[in-house]
């Protein structure tokens, strides 16, 4: 037979988180949030993503020669895209933070107008949708739009039903960039604007194809993309000149009761912080573990549960362990025969709600 747990304050079959027939424990990916491809750029240069900065150098060098427009009269157009396309991968991988970055966000994750190849500019693009009108972030304004904030970190915890029951506090552990405070997250003593570009990071660069003069931008050689210039012996010994650290937080999380799997928590202002931006959010996405008796079902507990025939024929007393070191004792009725496959309903026993709306009707005399 089978025992039905229905959710506190709930009714059988009304699924009070989520709904009924909504499997929360397998049709979910267990909050990973899109799949990022960070295979492309690799892919571009025909190589590896175990290669090393040399190999990513050879590769790069044979390319450029294969596919420059000039070497292509025939197809100037189809080949200056091409070659675009292999000077953004290897300005990006031939970088070891920018790599990194690009390894775990994908592209979205060193976005803007032309990769920026020298310290975290290329976080701030992740942050401000590009633009480099700022500097390192640090000029403000020139992307327009609003307010400005740091994008989200996610976070996956796993937590099991008795948590989401009862309640519990879990380590949180996760890492965020936060502004340097030896030198204000300037990124040094002087910053200073890039003369060759006027701050704006990228350049207008003219070329003649046939009988058509094209235009297109590229990023500024001289401050690879920043807008901003830092001296080498003005920069920030303990940052490198980027204006960001790197820090580790261990927060305590206490588990909301009565969650669902793949639900979405946020911390607001806990995650990145960086100049001219308000503090991005922290997204904690619970994942929870199968139980080894219970079937979650909306807000309701399901389980199966064998009896003997004595006990079917002439009535059954069985206590059943819950949460919280609680124990339910469940028994027949009088002269009652349990048939195969019967449902007994314990009220008031499933998983606790968040909220109880009450619906009012009013009648106006």
């Amino acid at each position: 037979m089978s025992f039905f747990f229905p959710g506190m304050g709930g009714f059988p079959n009304m699924g009070g988180m989520g709904g009924m027939g909504q499997d929360d424990d397998d049709n979910n990916n267990g909050g990973q949030g899109e799949e990022v491809d960070n295979e492309k750029y690799y892919k571009l240069l025909g190589i590896d993503k175990k290669a090393s900065d040399n190999d990513i150098k050879k590769a790069y060098r044979k390319l450029a020669k294969e596919l420059h427009p000039d070497k292509h009269p025939e197809d100037p157009e189809t080949y200056q895209k091409k070659f675009v396309e292999i000077q953004a991968a290897y300005e990006v991988l031939s970088d070891p933070d920018k790599r990194k970055l690009y390894d775990r966000y994908g592209e979205a994750g060193v976005k803007g107008n032309g990769a920026s190849a020298s310290g975290m500019g290329d976080i701030f693009d992740m942050f401000f949708g590009g633009g480099h009108g700022g500097g390192r972030g640090r000029g403000g304004g020139a992307n327009g739009g609003g307010a400005k904030k740091a994008p989200v970190i996610k976070v996956p915890l796993d937590v099991t039903l008795e948590d989401i029951y009862i309640g519990s506090t879990k380590k949180l552990s996760f890492k965020r960039y936060r502004n340097c405070k030896d030198c204000g997250g300037k990124g040094g003593k002087k910053v200073i604007e890039c003369n060759e570009c006027n701050g704006r990071g990228v350049q207008v660069v003219m070329q003649r194809m046939g009988f058509v003069t094209m235009q297109s931008q590229r990023q500024c050689s001289k401050c690879d993309g920043e807008g901003t210039i830092i001296r080498e012996e003005d920069k920030c010994k303990k940052c490198q000149g980027k204006g960001l650290i790197d820090e580790k937080v261990d927060y305590d999380f206490n588990v909301p009761i009565g969650s669902k799997h793949a639900e979405q928590v946020t911390l607001r202002g806990q995650g990145h912080e960086v100049q001219n931006a308000s503090n991005g959010d922290v997204v904690v996405i619970l994942r929870v573990e199968k139980h080894a008796i219970f079937q979650r079902i909306g807000a309701d507990l399901a389980m199966n549960y064998e009896l003997t025939l004595k006990e079917a024929l002439c009535g059954y007393n069985i206590k059943i362990k819950h949460f919280g070191n609680r124990h339910i004792h469940v028994k027949s009725k009088p002269n009652e025969i349990t048939q195969p496959a019967q449902l007994k309903v314990v009220y008031n026993q499933g998983l606790p709600q968040k909220k109880i709306v009450v619906m009012l009707k009013v009648i106006y005399i």
